[in-house]
């Protein structure tokens, strides 16, 4: 749940978590600008129907889809909030065989 814009937490020396612009940075610049950060990949069954439907919700390419070997398929996306998104499709994944 995201806070309204007028409700924002403020700490000391500037730094603020301001819910409204969706930054934790203490000089209210996303990572996604400053073009660094790590990137989480959400696993998905279908990487051409994940890529379509966040498409679909505004997101844009960052990095296309692209095959890296023995099947596995990756892409990033951008959302329309800046922010990466990291999609993988890894035939060889069992959710059954994590613990």
């Amino acid at each position: 749940m995201l806070l309204p814009r007028s409700r924002r937490i403020r700490g000391t020396s500037q730094e603020r978590i301001s819910a409204g612009r969706r930054t934790c940075d203490p000089h209210g610049i996303p990572a996604s600008a400053e073009g660094g950060g790590p990137t989480a990949y959400w696993g998905v069954r279908d990487i051409d129907a994940a890529s379509k439907r966040l498409h679909e919700l505004g997101a844009d390419d960052r990095s296309p889809i692209a095959d890296v070997g023995d099947g596995i398929r990756v892409a990033v996306l951008t959302d329309p909030f800046g922010n990466a998104v990291g999609i993988i499709e890894n035939p060889h994944f069992r959710v059954e065989n994590v613990r």
